[in-house]
């Protein structure tokens, strides 16, 4: 029975461990937030069924977890009694926490990552190459899939995803993911996983370079270089000068209209930063949390729909859910994984609970192998 169990528990972690699942699963628009929590629900369950057991670590993080949960639990069961409709996208961000936990503790860490990394790159080569070629030739949109993310049509080939805006293509590179923000965490969060382990190549980093650079994200041009300046090995140091002289005039163009599109533009600044300011007031009035029902009840009441972390996490799950992500940002600093940039950074315009496949890194054990396998 033994050999039995620990035989399913190997096929399972092949499945959810399995980098191609995390990141198509729950990164595509395509399918909504209800079915990807209810793949996520699955996925939990049947990681749980296999081995029941729980190890130390696993134990001390759930119920750390459950510490920082239990406020806006009692708050969404309290609605639940009184006749509110349960939210998925509540019970997904719960869920995103408890199956990365589960899973950061029942993988080969050094071999998932590096096989991440691997997956990624691919990915940037194929998405970046259609990217290119539905620029050049627009019309091959009409072959894409239809899709609808938050309200947004959009045109999806799998592999790379287009948003439709006043009958248009957004003609940034979206990637496998939803938008280009997204997709930036996922290719800086390659690199900050080749630099950690030393496997790094000049042809991987240019790849995942054009990557970046063709998402056109503000996050994404600070995370990249922030990730060359502090933890690219030294030979590659040259590269920050040299990719910024390369670089300027599209950094300068992207600055411009950064400016001009999300602070001039009044439209542009109050959607993006007026959502802000009224969740800074929700957490002044609950501060241990506002619960995901009563969120998605508010959403469009309130104007609450930010799109950082910070403010999500601690509107839902209180100031001890914001405590929560903010230790374990610094437990990653403590260790060195300077993967840690990706995550702070990228929380700043995304909601990074959405993500299981970027969360996974804040809890998995960041240990340098002696030699690290790649498959």
């Amino acid at each position: 029975m033994m050999r039995v169990s620990a035989l399913n528990l190997a096929r399972t972690c092949r499945v959810y461990a399995s980098p191609a699942f995390l990141v198509f699963t729950f990164s595509t628009p395509i399918f909504g937030t209800n079915l990807k929590a209810i793949f996520l629900f699955f996925a939990t369950a049947t990681l749980l069924t296999v081995k029941p057991s729980l190890s130390k670590a696993e134990f001390k993080w759930l119920f750390v977890a459950l510490i920082a949960f239990t406020p806006s639990l009692l708050i969404d069961f309290y609605f639940l009694a009184h006749g509110y409709n349960i939210n998925l996208s509540g019970a997904f961000l719960i869920l995103s926490v408890l199956f990365s936990i589960l899973l950061a503790h029942r993988i080969s860490t050094s071999e998932f990552l590096l096989r991440y990394a691997n997956l990624v790159t691919f990915l940037t080569i194929i998405s970046t190459l259609l990217y290119l070629l539905v620029r050049a030739q627009p019309a091959l949109l009409n072959f894409a899939i239809g899709y609808t993310y938050y309200d947004f049509p959009g045109q999806s080939f799998v592999v790379q995803n287009f948003i439709i805006l006043d009958h248009s293509a957004v003609f940034r590179n979206s990637g496998f993911a939803s938008e280009p923000g997204v997709f930036q965490m996922f290719i800086n969060s390659a690199i900050a996983i080749y630099f950690y382990y030393q496997r790094v190549t000049l042809l991987r980093l240019l790849i995942l370079t054009t990557g970046v650079f063709t998402t056109m994200s503000t996050a994404g041009f600070i995370t990249f270089f922030a990730l060359l300046i502090i933890a690219s090995p030294v030979r590659y140091r040259a590269l920050v000068f040299i990719i910024a002289v390369v670089a300027s005039s599209q950094l300068g163009n992207l600055a411009a209209d950064q400016y001009q599109r999300k602070i001039l533009s009044e439209h542009a600044f109050a959607a993006r930063y007026e959502p802000i300011v009224n969740a800074i007031d929700v957490i002044a009035q609950y501060p241990f949390g506002f619960g995901s029902i009563r969120y998605s009840q508010n959403l469009e009441i309130l104007n609450i729909g930010s799109h950082d972390s910070y403010t999500q996490a601690t509107m839902r799950f209180g100031i001890q859910g914001l405590i929560l992500f903010i230790v374990l940002l610094l437990r990653l600093i403590k260790r060195r994984s300077w993967i840690v940039l990706v995550l702070a950074l990228g929380a700043t315009t995304n909601n990074i609970f959405m993500f299981p496949a970027l969360l996974l890194f804040l809890f998995v054990d960041w240990k340098r192998p002696q030699t690290a396998k790649v498959h």
